[in-house]
């Protein structure tokens, strides 16, 4: 970033409005570090965060961008950000602020270019339930499924709060290839949002502990919840994509219009070959699909690819 953008006059206002100290901000938007930094709110409280190179895209974006700076508090051990008429509850982690930034500054989902009504929208992965938030804008429901209780707690929250939780349904469950019974979840306290029910996965930010969740199926999903028509999949089941997906009826694909999916790389070899079949089973139901090229993170030991797929009978 050049000097000229980091010390702006309008940058130092901001910093003001947040920090104690301004030099704070510079350091966050600065270090490469994901080491835990503490600084002190203008209201006195103090807090710690793990900083990394996606979390500084939000402290940018907060010192640049953000429509009303207004100031950050912590709560009962969380943070609250300020963006407009809406606030944002999240846990004092990196991941927490990485799927913030993902979805409300980044907006990688390009929730902001849906119709003003979606119908029903499905969160695959809803974790906090800031993508179910951001769905309850414009949909008519949201079906939002995550496996962690600690996520589901905080998302019953944050939905509550925006008062949009009778357009959400939360679902504690385990998108699988089928239903019935429970699987193991495994949990990690340093990147929440890294749970997975592979533990190969979760163990590269170590685990906390793990959880017993019902197995669900992508259609007894839809036959549960009585989806006729499916305006927007979103998924992110860190590794269970590939046999959500492809145990998917693809009568049930056709109901959909349009698909956006994390797939994770790192999970097991023969990744690629598994996408090729992903992607070919997509084309195979009548999407157009595309992903670009794998991008890489945590020093390179995770990889993902955004596949976007579009409903080509829908367009």
């Amino acid at each position: 970033m050049a000097k000229s953008r980091l010390f702006s006059r309008r940058r130092f206002e901001r910093c003001t409005r947040l920090f104690r100290s301004p030099k704070m901000a510079y350091a966050l938007s600065l270090t490469p570090s994901r080491w835990p930094l503490k600084f002190t709110l203008v209201n006195g409280d103090t807090l710690q965060l793990g900083v990394g190179r996606r979390s500084r895209r939000i402290w940018s974006w907060l010192l640049e961008s953000w429509p009303d700076p207004g100031p950050i508090t912590v709560e009962d051990g969380l943070v609250r950000i300020h963006c407009g008429e809406k606030s944002y509850l999240l846990r004092p982690n990196y991941a927490d602020f990485m799927v913030f930034g993902e979805i409300i500054v980044r907006d990688v989902y390009n929730l902001g270019s849906l119709p003003t009504t979606t119908g029903t929208v499905v969160d695959l992965g809803a974790n906090i339930g800031l993508f179910s938030l951001r769905a309850a804008q414009s949909a008519q429901r949201v079906i939002a499924v995550e496996p962690v209780a600690s996520n589901l707690q905080l998302a019953e929250t944050l939905l509550t709060e925006a008062e949009a939780r009778d357009k959400v349904a939360l679902i504690k469950a385990a998108i699988c290839g089928d239903s019935g019974g429970t699987v193991r979840v495994f949990t990690s306290p340093k990147f929440p949002a890294g749970s997975s029910i592979y533990e190969n996965h979760t163990s590269r930010w170590s685990i906390g502990q793990c959880e017993d969740v019902a197995r669900l199926s992508l259609a007894d999903l839809f036959e549960q919840e009585q989806i006729e028509r499916c305006g927007l999949l979103k998924c992110d089941i860190e590794g269970a994509e590939f046999e959500a997906l492809e145990a998917a009826p693809l009568e049930l694909l056709q109901r959909i219009d349009h698909i956006v999916i994390e797939v994770h790389m790192n999970i097991a070899s023969g990744s690629r070959q598994k996408l090729a079949r992903l992607r070919n089973r997509l084309e195979a139901a009548r999407f157009q699909v595309s992903h670009p090229k794998e991008t890489r993170w945590w020093g390179g030991l995770c990889g993902a690819v955004t596949v976007n797929a579009r409903n080509l009978r829908a367009a």
